[in-house]
């Protein structure tokens, strides 16, 4: 049901206006604005109703004489909706209105984007006996799980070996910096073995 909703400017003089009454669509659609005649401005203008769906990303178009512009009206429509868009011209002193009939898409034409990486993901039994996304060879927790804690263990290597190394130089102001480094580096390591 989806398509283009042509308006034709100035097709029986200047500032004149040539639209359907009323238009379907399921989804996103096209507003094709073709000019018949000499260069100006088309202004667009959803009600209420279709800003809560649609979007426009202007409402001011100019048309050079004998040109055609596209405008495409993202649209999600999840209940059936009706509204209107204004087609207006002449500074608004000659409009149209447009009864938009918005439907949900039916099953068929809904697409789904798959991502390649699926192509690479497998299911593996765990030792519960539930199954768990495999990415290269590893279950997808364990890797994120890794992801997440080396940070953590680096900064423990280095707190620990930074206290080792205060302990081992005299003074009594580094032997306590030394101790406070390795009781962190301890803390860390513990939370990380849990």
């Amino acid at each position: 049901m989806q398509g283009t909703l042509t308006v034709d400017v100035n097709p029986d003089g200047m500032h004149t206006l040539d639209v359907p009454e009323s238009f379907a669509t399921d989804g996103s659609f096209t507003v094709e604005l073709r000019n018949h005649g000499e260069s100006t401005h088309v202004y667009l203008n959803l009600d209420s109703t279709l800003s809560e769906i649609a979007q426009l990303d202007a409402t001011n178009y100019y048309i050079e004489s004998g040109e055609s512009v596209s405008i495409t009206i993202p649209m999600s429509v999840t209940v059936p909706q009706e509204g209107q868009l204004t087609v207006a011209t002449a500074y608004g002193s000659e409009k149209r209105l447009v009864r938009i009939d918005a439907q949900p898409a039916s099953p068929s034409n809904t697409a789904v984007n798959v991502d390649s990486s699926l192509a690479s993901t497998r299911t593996q039994r765990t030792n519960g006996g539930s199954s768990a996304p495999v990415v290269h060879g590893q279950p997808r927790g364990v890797q994120a799980s890794i992801q997440q804690t080396l940070p953590a263990v680096v900064f423990g290597v280095i707190a620990i070996s930074l206290a080792f190394s205060s302990i081992a130089v005299d003074g009594g102001s580094r032997v306590v910096l030394g101790l406070l480094a390795l009781v962190a580096g301890a803390i860390v390591m513990a939370q990380l073995s849990e």
